[in-house]
């Protein structure tokens, strides 16, 4: 049970890392200030990926991004739903 559980954490780790990766190499001119934030829905993100839309909802929410000058929440780079 306890190699289950590492196993479990292991992926969940290696997928919060692909999101973050797949949202700041999106956002890279955003976060840069040169340019305006892109549209980037989770939807856009779980077919990047090959994940679903709930893994890629849940892996967003409550989770931050430490920037140099700040610290942001991962879904204030997403697109807000309307």
């Amino acid at each position: 049970e306890a190699k289950s559980f590492i196993r479990g954490l292991e992926r969940r780790q290696q997928t919060l890392f692909l999101v973050g990766q797949y949202v700041l190499t999106r956002q890279k001119e955003f976060l840069n200030q040169t340019s305006d934030k892109k549209p980037i829905t989770n939807k856009e993100i779980a077919k990047g990926l090959k994940i679903s839309e709930s893994t890629v909802s849940r892996i967003v929410k409550n989770k931050y991004i430490q920037l140099p000058d700040k610290l942001i929440p991962l879904k204030e780079l997403l697109q807000k739903k309307i």
